[in-house]
């Protein structure tokens, strides 16, 4: 029989790390529960932070910035650096069972609870599809040098998204139609 003292292993999997998926990770990883373990699996290794998109359409530094790398994201959180429980995996989710989800590359990983945050799907630029960091980098780039090099823009779209851009080009760029 367990003695009272002993700390029950948990193994959370978070499918999906964009907002809510990492938010949900780092504030789980916060707690610091000794018998927690975390695996975050994400198609792409990098955040983009697309809230900050708007504004990286005109601020090429910002727009780089809103782009960052998940493995090593929960580090900050680990209790012994040199044993880490917490870890990323690139991969894509094809099958989720009451106990595990299956991946792409044919492997398994079983877990005590699943949160599934796999968002929503927009388009280029408000989402950047391409699974690594540099291609990410490369893509924003282009529009950046794409905007500045742009005589007339067209905003499609008249949401959230389309209404920031739209004030966010014409703010930096008030010359162009």
């Amino acid at each position: 029989m367990p003695s009272p003292n002993s700390v029950k292993d948990i193994h959370i999997v978070v499918v999906g790390i964009s907002f809510s998926g990492m938010n949900v990770s780092k504030a789980l990883a916060k707690l610091q529960h000794p018998g927690l373990r975390i695996t975050m699996i994400d198609q792409r290794d990098y955040y983009y932070h697309t809230i900050g998109m708007p504004r990286g359409l005109v601020d090429r530094e910002l727009g780089q910035s809103l782009v960052f790398p998940l493995a090593g994201l929960l580090d900050q959180f680990e209790q012994d650096p040199s044993n880490p429980k917490h870890r990323f995996v690139q991969g894509s989710v094809t099958n989720v069972t009451p106990t595990s989800v299956s991946l792409s590359d044919g492997s398994t990983v079983p877990f005590d609870y699943l949160v599934l945050s796999t968002g929503v799907s927009n388009t280029f630029p408000a989402n950047v599809a391409t699974p690594n960091i540099q291609d990410a980098k490369d893509q924003l780039a282009k529009v950046h040098a794409n905007v500045k090099e742009a005589k007339r823009i067209l905003v499609i779209g008249g949401g959230a998204v389309g209404v920031e851009s739209a004030g966010e080009l014409a703010d930096a760029y008030p010359e162009k139609e």
